[in-house]
């Protein structure tokens, strides 16, 4: 019995001790799964499931970042347009320039035209005098200029001050949108980040959660089919058959259980301390397992605490950095102002060179007009010498006028009886003496008195003279034309003769009729018609005039 006893007592402990190393076993894969469904349904399944969401939230910020690509282009055109415009004031600038100072020549041009009366106003090329008419018309040519370079320099004001509008409105538009645009890049960039952060994190957890949700189930299926611990299992089920086989009676071992009841408590004890000593190798590879995790928790907080000190830091350098953001923009912006200012002098120069190559291409074309008109000046000159008085004109008188003196003294003879001659000069020394002679016609008639002028004859004289040289004159310029001088008018001229000058003039006729076909005679003496061997006379009536020839 004690034997039986004993070997009783010794299986009961044995399967006690196995039956607490199965609890403890059972205990650790309760709290592995209750530890493994807790991150599973807390921690990574928020964070796993959360991809779709962050992906939507992902393709929202890239659709705005997609949208701010077009408001680049914009900003970008605006800031071109702004510089076209800045460019155009500068032009205008110049060209507004330009019309001034044209305007102030032509207005000193006409001022000085209007203050001189025309007397000191010349041609610019050939230095003659303009004259009243024009004087007249070059006042009117500068004034109508000047109206029109007013216009233009009005009309190129009014472009400018639309110019200059555009460009502050064109300032203050592109401003605005690209500080807006710079704002949304910056978040759109830091959201896009932390996104595709976040995302990458939900992916991560998706394959935890997975690995996990695996050991879940395979702890639950262990738990629920109870082959965890299979080995104690095993052997417990041993010893419960060993004990069976032993065929121990209870009231025999209620007996020795009273008996014993005073041990029992150093036995219970023993009992535990090698429960405990048998449960420590599961103990300690729970510990081990929960120091993992830990270790993992520990650097999992490390990544937290870095992420959260550089987040820290970031935020502490934020102020610096905005800062040092406001000094660029403000760099950026007088840059810009620099820039603006560069091409508008740069328009203003563009619009200077053009100017500059339009008056080189003026000053080209009116040198070779300037060198045309010197060229016909020089022709013209030469025309208005050989047709002036010093020209051709005083080479004929020079041909002609022996010839006419000499006709004309040849009549003046015999009305005269050779009494007067007649003298014809041509040029006279200058009073002063000095220079060549200067170019006349003066006519000298001389008597037995001496020469005198043509004017300080008698009538009756002077009339000699004059008859003298029309016909010799009459008679040169026949001969030198080639051409018949077939008829001779004398119309009057008889009444300032005396009877004796009379029948000179007569004899005169006489003597040059045989010189022309025929010599009309018109006088109102009645003496002189018997003269004539025909007569046409005509006799004014009450009904008019009538003529007979007789």
């Amino acid at each position: 019995m004690e034997e039986a006893r004993g070997r009783y007592d010794q299986l009961g402990e044995s399967k006690n001790q196995l039956q607490r190393s199965i609890d403890t076993s059972r205990t650790l894969l309760e709290a592995k799964i209750a530890q493994l469904t807790r991150r599973v349904d807390v921690e990574l399944g928020p964070k796993a499931g959360a991809e779709t969401e962050l992906a939507g939230q992902l393709a929202q910020v890239q659709q705005r970042l997609s949208g701010l690509d077009q408001e680049k282009v914009q900003v970008a055109g605006l800031r071109d347009r702004l510089t076209n415009t800045s460019t155009a004031i500068g032009e205008a600038q110049g060209t507004a320039e330009r019309y001034l100072v044209e305007g102030k020549e032509l207005a000193a041009k006409l001022e000085f035209l209007e203050k001189s009366g025309g007397s000191e106003a010349v041609c610019p090329l050939c230095q003659t005098s303009l004259g009243h008419d024009g004087c007249t018309a070059l006042s009117h040519t500068y004034t109508t200029d000047i109206q029109a370079k007013r216009n233009l320099y009005r009309q190129n004001q009014q472009r400018l001050k639309q110019l200059e509008t555009e460009k502050t409105d064109m300032e203050q538009e592109w401003g605005q949108r690209d500080q807006a645009l710079t704002t949304s890049l910056r978040e759109g960039q830091s959201k896009l980040q932390e996104l595709e952060s976040r995302i990458q994190e939900s992916r991560d957890a998706q394959k935890t959660l997975d690995e996990e949700r695996k050991q879940v189930q395979a702890a639950q299926s262990s738990l629920a089919s109870g082959d965890f611990a299979s080995a104690e299992q095993s052997e417990l089920k041993a010893i419960e058959d060993l004990i069976l086989s032993l065929g121990y009676d209870e009231e025999a071992r209620q007996q020795s259980y009273a008996e014993t009841r005073e041990l029992a408590h150093f036995e219970e004890r023993q009992g535990q301390l090698t429960q405990a000593e048998a449960s420590l190798p599961a103990e300690q590879e729970s510990l081990a397992r929960t120091q993992d995790i830990l270790n993992r928790r520990r650097i999992d907080l490390e990544q937290a605490q870095e992420r959260r000190t550089a987040g820290e830091q970031s935020i502490s350098e934020l102020p610096q950095l905005q800062t040092g953001l406001k000094v660029a923009e403000s760099g950026l912006a007088e840059l810009e102002s620099v820039r603006q200012t560069t091409a508008a002098r740069l328009g203003y120069l563009d619009g200077e060179v053009r100017r500059l190559q339009s008056l080189r291409r003026e000053v080209s074309r009116d040198s070779a007009r300037l060198a045309a008109l010197k060229e016909d000046e020089g022709i013209y000159q030469e025309l208005v010498t050989a047709f002036g008085r010093q020209g051709i004109q005083a080479m004929l008188i020079e041909t002609v006028v022996p010839r006419l003196e000499e006709e004309a003294n040849l009549l003046l003879g015999r009305m005269t009886d050779n009494r007067m001659q007649v003298k014809l000069e041509t040029q006279r020394e200058r009073r002063s003496g000095r220079g060549d002679p200067i170019e006349t016609l003066e006519i000298n008639v001389s008597d037995e008195l001496g020469p005198r002028s043509y004017e300080m004859y008698s009538g009756g004289e002077a009339f000699r003279v004059n008859l003298s040289l029309r016909i010799a004159l009459s008679k040169v310029l026949a001969q030198r034309m080639g051409a018949p001088l077939p008829t001779l008018f004398i119309d009057e001229g008889f009444g300032s003769q005396d009877a004796a000058g009379r029948e000179r003039i007569l004899d005169v006729i006489g003597a040059i009729e045989n010189d022309f076909d025929k010599i009309i005679v018109v006088t109102h003496l009645d003496d002189m018609k018997d003269v004539f061997p025909v007569r046409i006379e005509v006799q004014k009536g009450d009904e008019g005039s009538s003529f007979w020839i007789s």
